[in-house]
């Protein structure tokens, strides 16, 4: 069943419903079983509508958090004059639905806590809480959206991030808790795959996988504008945490060169952390294939302010394999056991290069065997600051800031 949305008016929990709201009709899925289409036909005389330059849309001040309970198709590309991206690089997709939680408090934007539901086309920013939450359930699909920016994809309206330290206490774009199964992007199927790219920035975290398993990432820009080419920071762009489990980010190791599910996680402060949680509840089974990190959508730089990959806190048997990590401004990926057993993670095939440390620096996780071109000399002497690490090729150290090949040995290994 379809539902028209007519109006950007909204009301509060305790108010009178208005006919034609977002709100009501959220309301009128939520008490119907099986699936049902929200869909919108608002015109220029509703008060919400916005203008800048030669673009156009409408502006929603919601007054609380929208609670998805039941299926439902949330259809921004339903609203004349919006339009899906069909690009590989920069998005083009035209928007024209866009949530403001300016105005709401406290509240989160979206939450979904139910399964089999779809939101699509719509720019959804500003709220104190999180943007979007996947909040148990499964089988949800996130996809071309803008997350964090308004509708134009080229401005944060929160002014998130504030990147000094007082400023890293904040929303997060996307957070998938307890929920699994669920879809941030493109879910590979052929239909549609470049039309399902989101644009998520300008938040402390971008995307938060906790307690959430087989979930998939894929074909996003992450911590840039629409184009892809500018910084649009997160403070992280993705995070996996708490337990989170076999999930994915980006392709697959064996399909890594899917341009349509690469993630460009670039510009943030941070690409991407896996850990927190102790050795039992930590980031567990994680494949990280395919992404450009520190890369613009046409492979130039475009750095995050710090680390590309982070393994920490307990974070182990996970696979980062076959990305292009480079121009980061400390190391490439870094593996730290602060409190807990960083093991069982193996570092493959991905090139790294151009990074302001170490490609790969293993600090504090006392492997012994080996000098490598991963770690600097006891002497203090720098390593090289690019090269490729192709299946990790253990390197003892030569002549300084450059690598003994006699004596290399490759090997795939977990940490």
């Amino acid at each position: 069943m379809n539902s028209l949305v007519t109006t950007t008016a909204d009301y509060a929990p305790g108010e009178e419903s208005i006919d034609g709201s977002l709100r009501a009709a959220v309301e009128w899925a939520n008490s119907h079983e099986g699936l049902d289409r929200i869909t919108f036909n608002l015109d220029e005389s509703d008060a919400g509508y916005q203008t800048k330059n030669a673009d156009s849309w409408w502006r929603f001040q919601t007054k609380a958090t929208l609670t998805i309970t039941e299926a439902v198709i949330i259809d921004g590309f339903s609203q004349e004059g919006a339009s899906r991206n069909t690009s590989l690089g920069e998005i083009n997709a035209v928007l024209k639905i866009e949530l403001d939680g300016r105005q709401a408090g406290n509240a989160m934007g979206l939450v979904i806590e139910g399964g089999g539901s779809t939101v699509q086309g719509l720019a959804v920013h500003s709220f104190h809480g999180d943007n979007i939450e996947l909040r148990g359930g499964s089988g949800n699909h996130i996809a071309g959206n803008f997350v964090g920016t308004d509708a134009t994809g080229m401005l944060a309206p929160s002014g998130w991030p504030d990147l000094s330290p007082a400023g890293r206490v904040g929303p997060y774009g996307i957070e998938v808790t307890g929920s699994d199964n669920n879809w941030i992007g493109t879910d590979g199927d052929g239909n549609d795959d470049v039309a399902e790219r989101n644009l998520i920035s300008g938040h402390n975290w971008g995307v938060v996988l906790r307690n959430a398993f087989h979930n998939v990432v894929a074909g996003n820009l992450i911590g840039t504008d629409k184009t892809g080419l500018s910084r649009l920071p997160n403070w992280t762009g993705i995070g996996l945490l708490d337990g989170a489990t076999s999930n994915r980010i980006g392709t697959t190791f064996e399909n890594a060169g899917n341009e349509v599910e690469r993630n460009i996680i670039s510009g943030n402060e941070s690409g991407i952390y896996l850990g927190a949680g102790g050795i039992d509840n930590s980031a567990i089974d994680t494949v990280v294939a395919g992404n450009y990190i520190g890369l613009n959508v046409n492979g130039g730089a475009l750095a995050n302010g710090h680390v590309g990959v982070a393994v920490m806190m307990g974070a182990h048997d996970n696979t980062i394999g076959r990305n292009t990590i480079a121009h980061n401004k400390t190391a490439g990926v870094v593996a730290v056991d602060l409190r807990a057993h960083v093991e069982g993670n193996r570092f493959l095939e991905n090139k790294i290069y151009s990074n302001g440390g170490l490609g790969i620096d293993l600090l504090g996780t006392g492997i012994k065997w080996g000098r490598t071109t991963n770690e600097a000399p006891r002497v203090g002497r720098r390593l090289p600051r690019h090269g490729s690490c192709r299946r990790c090729a253990r390197w003892r150290v030569g002549r300084l800031g450059r690598p003994d090949r006699s004596q290399s040995r490759a090997r795939d290994h977990g940490l």
